[in-house]
């Protein structure tokens, strides 16, 4: 090969170089900051394919989709100086990327130094002003509202917007995890006490306009009976197939059973696999009324912890996932149970509680 044609096949080279240098591109889902010798040159640079001088000009891309930060667990001290270790997340994304840039010198490592520092002042704040009842007890998801929209405020000034800081776990002491247990179940208790004093005046009267009623009813029901059942046969097969989405008890049934079943992947078991669903009512009052076998009682492990994570699994899972429950009364074998394994109070109504079972 003769000198003339490898200075060709270099020249060639390093012009293919140099294109290739010169070229960008920027993706929808990115910011992209455009540099000339260590200044901003460029800051809206938009999606697509772009060219620059190499070495005089430098390109430096930024994700524009929400992103999340989990922050290391913390410990905070509340009004009644209670110890509580924290875990909580940010989900945030770049507003301004020049803004961004300039404060942040572009590093998401600087970003979230910059979060813990006001979310954490924020939360000690926030947590040294209640009790330790208050911030597990609902009155959480305001502190964390208040928390959000604080700490959005004073970070808008470094090119962010923070969507959302939410609590994913508050560890208590263990020093103090049984007075939680024994108020809970003293709260349950006296709660108890109260709807049983209401409800033995109102069974004298509900069984006396029962029993007045029940003839009447009965004679009526017949003769209705007779009537609905032709257009209940044709109705039947629509009813059933558009009443697992319709009907809140089928819903819940299923729920029930499926825990029943048992978890799939190696969690805690909360219910004896011997159990079955004898039936499931709701009130209009959003009730649930849900009627186990005494197989439920029978196999139950024993134990507050156990009974606790039986009873709470039930509750919880119905109350977040059909909207019309808003709290669920356990009957077994069609009868009112005193407790399910000797500590938990059965005859009243449960509502949902979150810091058993998430």
């Amino acid at each position: 090969m003769s000198n003339r044609n490898l200075t060709i096949i270099i020249i060639l080279a390093a012009v293919l170089g140099l294109l290739y240098k010169s070229a960008y591109t920027v993706n929808a889902t990115q910011y992209a900051i455009l540099m000339a010798l260590g200044k901003i040159e460029k800051s809206n640079v938009k999606p697509g394919l772009h060219w620059m001088i190499p070495f005089y000009n430098v390109v430096y891309k930024f994700d524009k989709r929400l992103q999340s930060y989990d922050a290391p667990k913390q410990r905070y001290l509340t009004q009644d100086r209670q110890p509580l270790d924290v875990d909580y997340y940010v989900q945030w994304r770049i507003s301004n990327v020049e803004t961004f840039y300039k404060k942040m010198q572009g590093s998401i490592h600087n970003a979230q130094r910059t979060f813990d520092s006001i979310i954490n002042k924020s939360l000690l704040d926030a947590f040294g002003q209640r009790t330790m009842w208050e911030l597990i007890s609902n009155e959480r998801a305001d502190v964390m509202s208040e928390i959000t929209k604080e700490a959005d405020k004073k970070i808008s000034s470094y090119g962010i917007k923070i969507v959302d800081v939410r609590v994913m776990r508050i560890e208590l002491p263990d020093k103090i995890r049984h007075q939680v247990f024994q108020q809970m179940i003293a709260e349950r208790n006296k709660e108890a006490a109260k709807y049983r004093a209401q409800g033995v005046g109102k069974a004298t009267q509900i069984k006396a306009e029962a029993d007045k009623s029940s003839q009447i009813l009965l004679a009526q029901a017949y003769e209705d009976a007779q009537k609905i059942r032709g257009q209940g046969d044709a109705q039947a097969a629509r009813i059933y197939a558009k009443a697992y989405g319709k009907n809140p008890e089928f819903f819940a049934r299923s729920i029930v059973e499926s825990l029943i079943k048992g978890p799939q992947h190696g969690l805690v078991r909360t219910i004896p696999a011997e159990a079955a669903v004898r039936a499931v009512y709701l009130t209009p009052q959003g009730v649930c009324y849900l009627d186990l076998t005494s197989a439920v009682a029978e196999n139950h492990p024993g134990g507050i912890r156990s009974e606790l994570l039986s009873i709470y699994s039930i509750v919880n899972s119905l109350v977040l996932n059909v909207t019309e429950i808003e709290a669920v009364k356990i009957l077994i074998n069609g009868d009112e149970s005193k407790t399910l394994a000797g500590h938990i109070d059965l005859q009243i109504p449960i509502k949902a509680n979150m810091l058993l079972i998430r």
